[in-house]
């Protein structure tokens, strides 16, 4: 029994509908870039209800008082953080810096939840 070292051979065809993938591809990229809001909003949210709105182009330290602790919330260059917490596990500070629509911070003990919102998703 031979076995021959072929590679796989191409047809004309073949490459056209591949360059036609990656073309779209490309595209549909660029589009979700180019379209992206630049108008973020970060929602400040306790025991399930928004108690603060703030842009993400703020620069801003603001204290979050629940009546299970304190947070310290920290917006600055187009970034978000929990910069200190009372809490026992300190899960929400470790989270690290946040900037996309989308992505949460949340201290659970405290019952805190921080969101990136597009501006038309804010509510």
């Amino acid at each position: 029994m031979e076995t021959s070292k072929q590679g796989i051979k191409l047809k004309k065809r073949d490459g056209i509908l591949i360059g036609c993938f990656l073309f779209i591809g490309i595209i549909f990229l660029g589009y979700t870039y180019l379209h992206t809001s630049e108008e973020k909003n970060i929602l400040v949210k306790v025991d399930g209800k928004c108690v603060k709105t703030f842009s993400i182009k703020d620069t801003v330290t603001y204290k979050i008082t629940s009546e299970k602790g304190t947070n310290i919330l920290r917006i600055a260059e187009g970034k978000v953080w929990l910069e200190d917490a009372d809490c026992p596990d300190r899960v929400c500070v470790n989270t690290g810096k946040i900037k996309y629509p989308g992505q949460s911070i949340i201290c659970l003990p405290h019952k805190v939840v921080i969101e990136i919102k597009e501006d038309a998703d804010a509510k």
